[in-house]
């Protein structure tokens, strides 16, 4: 069994002696008990992330553990700014991040590294906050690194020892009455859905003008997380053709390489009721190897915050140009509903090829 709490330890430890050597080199030394900073990070850390640390029993923690547990080789500038702090994280992680199908579609645009600079920086003004003062030279090289040394407040932070729990109030003076916890809030959609499309083969179309997905050549990555603390059952998903016509001839074709592929699902556009077939694919690229396992749609499956689910589905059709897009059906607390899944707002395209 996997020890979370001792893994994100482990984790914190490293990030922490990490900040410690490149604020030294930027020429920032932090008063106090190293040993603090370290419980101040874990706290810190574990809000902006904690979330998705034991992703994969506890991959992610690892990872971002040896990312962070190489030596250091003077990453920050004498003089550094907050942008250069977020620079040095962005040096240690980025490689990771774009390395994992998981952590590229989840952690997109570079979230990961604003999500522990935040911590980080977090970690600092609340330090400072708690500990010796420091003098006007490093007060302002803190500053820079946007660490708010001139004015700083102390933060109370609730948490609860060897684990996590519910609610939680702590405050040094309370007037009036307290409400906590009115009930359960019941979110309309208890799942947030992201969508990416990606081909290495698409055909650009002249009349009317529009771009198709080549048949064989894409996917679409479906990533499906729990809004709240409960499970979600995912009942079923499935393709509904929204308009299907005789491809066209397309002079412009544009090709892009580069596809990963989680949870794998191909589907045929072309059946009156297209269904997805689940399809492990083994290799890292189309050249790998096939093998369909027929007689059922692997569903259903559930997901939580701590255990999200990753859909790859590869849409093909042999005799036309096929607008389409995803329904996903879902059961959470009794409750059923339906999520439409398309391309941000407008449906999937996907054409097969041109035969006069």
């Amino acid at each position: 069994m996997v020890d979370y709490d001792a893994e994100t330890w482990a984790l914190t430890g490293s990030v922490t002696r990490w900040l410690v050597s490149v604020l030294t080199d930027s020429g920032v030394q932090l008063p106090g008990d190293e040993a603090r900073l370290r419980t101040i990070v874990h706290g810190t850390v574990a809000r902006a992330i904690g979330l998705a640390l034991p992703y994969r029993h506890g991959k992610l923690n690892r990872d971002l553990h040896a990312c962070f547990a190489a030596p250091p080789d003077r990453e920050l500038p004498l003089g550094a700014t907050a942008e250069d702090l977020r620079k040095a994280i962005a040096a240690r992680i980025e490689d990771m991040v774009r390395g994992e199908s998981f952590y590229a579609s989840y952690y997109r645009n570079g979230l990961l590294t604003q999500l522990l600079h935040d911590a980080l920086v977090q970690a600092m003004q609340e330090f400072l906050a708690r500990g010796p003062g420091v003098d006007a030279a490093q007060a302002a090289r803190l500053n820079a690194l946007g660490v708010d040394v001139d004015s700083p407040e102390l933060v109370v932070r609730n948490e609860v020892g060897g684990g996590f729990s519910g609610n939680l109030v702590q405050a040094a003076v309370v007037h009036g009455d307290v409400r906590i916890n009115a009930g359960d809030e019941e979110p309309d959609t208890p799942i947030f859905v992201r969508v990416e499309a990606e081909a290495t083969l698409y055909r650009h179309c002249e009349d009317p003008p529009d771009v198709f997905m080549a048949s064989g050549s894409g996917v679409i990555n479906v990533l499906v997380e729990a809004k709240g603390a409960r499970a979600v059952t995912l009942r079923s998903l499935r393709a509904v053709v929204l308009s299907r016509r005789p491809p066209q001839p397309t002079p412009v074709v544009t090709t892009v390489l580069g596809i990963m592929t989680p949870r794998h699902f191909e589907v045929n556009l072309d059946a009156d009721v297209p269904r997805l077939v689940p399809v492990n694919r083994t290799g890292r690229s189309g050249l790998g190897r096939l093998i369909r396992r027929w007689g059922g749609s692997g569903f259903p499956y559930t997901v939580s915050p701590l255990d999200p689910e990753m859909f790859v589905v590869e849409p093909r059709t042999a005799k036309y140009q096929v607008e389409w897009c995803l329904e996903l059906d879902w059961t959470y607390r009794g409750r059923d509903g339906t999520t439409l899944i398309d391309d941000s707002g407008t449906p999937f395209k996907v054409m097969a090829p041109y035969r006069p």
